[in-house]
């Protein structure tokens, strides 16, 4: 399930990525490609009456072409030429700047009045644009006493216009965007990759925790309900017999009932802590009393097991904080320590502050935690070696319980062990 939500995640993302890009390069071409276009066509469409004046007579004829040849320069035209011809293609005026052959004029004349709708040719290693349109062009022959005016009818300009920079620079913008935005959108693969990881990353520990809390559940009542439903059946063959002869089977399915009822109580207690709102606002707590209190409810305990409880508590340190979950650490550590402490042994219990937090140190000598098993005891449910020797009844919740109320108070716990020799746990909670 969370694998298809992590693909359709990164699917998500990178066809988001793929479409912007796409979009957004798009967009900057087709506005340069217009823009360009504009130009070209501007210069293109840009039209003038061509009047040739001469005090002789023209003469068509030439060495290479009958066509009368004169020079006129547009500067915001760029680089073009005009060519004027009658309605069968013939040129009759070359209007160039340029120093081509005159066959090349009429080559490329010829090639562009039969092929109209291709409107670029190549030649002299360069890209020209061309247009053809409806042309007034008149020559006037001054003789001294009279002037004769030839009006070209029905004649048509053909202009030539240098694209070849234009055509370049587009390519070139094409050709890095292209570049650009596969870079980009190799970018944004990996991208979307990670974080789609990330993303699901945590909610895969969530689902591995719930499957692992499921699973530890499961077993945790799986002793129990096998105890009671052992002992219903031995009731059931001893229909007969009295309840007072059957009273031990009776007893161990109230343990089995109320092991099961503490562990479903637990459960309720961790889920509580580690669900938001659950809670009433902070007020302030006097942890040095709490403090004081619990260890009180503690001695008995301790008694029985002829240990020594060291106390060194700070008067009147408080904090704003929920009082329920202060005393709930308190009474776990305290009765891990009473617990775990050997006949005889000893618990050092402190209490201070140290600049903007109270500190509560619970200590006790014993058989202490394994290195390895160290960083597991906060997890629920697990039980190192020792702990299930010493403490077969524990499901081991009471440390995971005390770390989320901790963390629910913004604080920190940890814990430092040395085996056969103490154990330390220390908590720092926000004033």
């Amino acid at each position: 399930m969370l694998t298809k939500l992590r693909n359709r995640f990164f699917l998500l993302m990178t066809g988001f990525s793929v479409i912007f890009l796409i979009t957004a390069f798009t967009a900057v071409y087709a506005v340069s490609y217009f823009k360009t276009s504009s130009e070209i066509n501007e210069k293109l469409n840009f039209t003038e009456v061509l009047e040739i004046n001469t005090d002789k007579e023209v003469s068509l004829g030439g060495e290479k072409t009958t066509a009368l040849v004169v020079s006129r320069v547009f500067p915001n035209l760029g680089v073009y030429f005009n060519l004027i011809v009658d309605k069968n293609g013939k040129i009759l005026v070359i209007d160039s700047a340029l120093e081509f052959p005159a066959d090349v004029y009429e080559k490329v004349g010829f090639d562009a009045w039969t092929h109209n709708n291709r409107q670029t040719i190549k030649f002299a290693d360069r890209l020209w644009k061309y247009k053809i349109t409806p042309s007034v062009t008149q020559i006037i022959i001054d003789n001294g006493s009279s002037s004769d005016h030839t009006d070209t009818d029905e004649t048509y300009q053909i202009r030539f216009l240098d694209v070849t920079e234009s055509m370049e620079s587009l390519n070139t913008l094409r050709n890095t965007l292209l570049l650009t935005g596969s870079a980009l959108l190799l970018a944004f693969f990996f991208m979307s990759l990670y974080f789609s990881n990330r993303a699901v990353k945590p909610m895969q520990a969530v689902w591995d925790n719930q499957q692992r809390f499921l699973g530890d559940v499961s077993h945790e009542l799986k002793t129990p309900l096998s105890i009671i439903t052992a002992n219903i059946g031995v009731l059931y063959a001893n229909k007969e017999e009295t309840v007072e002869s059957q009273i031990k089977w009776l007893d161990y399915i109230l343990n089995g009932t109320k092991r099961m009822s503490e562990l479903v109580q637990n459960m309720l207690t961790l889920s509580k802590i580690e669900t938001e709102n659950t809670f009433s606002i902070k007020t302030p707590v006097n942890i040095s009393s709490t403090l004081a209190e619990t260890v009180n409810s503690f001695e008995a305990a301790a008694n029985t097991k002829n240990i020594n409880i060291e106390e060194n508590i700070s008067g009147n340190i408080s904090a704003t904080a929920y009082p329920g979950l202060i005393e709930q650490v308190i009474y776990i550590l305290l009765d891990n320590a009473v617990r775990y402490t050997p006949s005889g042994g000893i618990i050092s219990i402190i209490l201070h502050k140290e600049k903007s937090a109270a500190v509560l140190t619970v200590q006790n000598n014993g058989a202490g935690i394994p290195k390895e098993d160290l960083p597991k005891i906060f997890d629920r449910f697990f039980r190192s070696d020792i702990s299930r020797t010493n403490s077969g009844d524990s499901f081991g919740l009471g440390l995971p319980i005390a770390k989320s109320a901790v963390d629910k108070l913004g604080g920190k716990i940890e814990a430092e062990s040395t085996e056969n020799e103490k154990t330390t746990f220390t908590v720092k909670i926000p004033l």
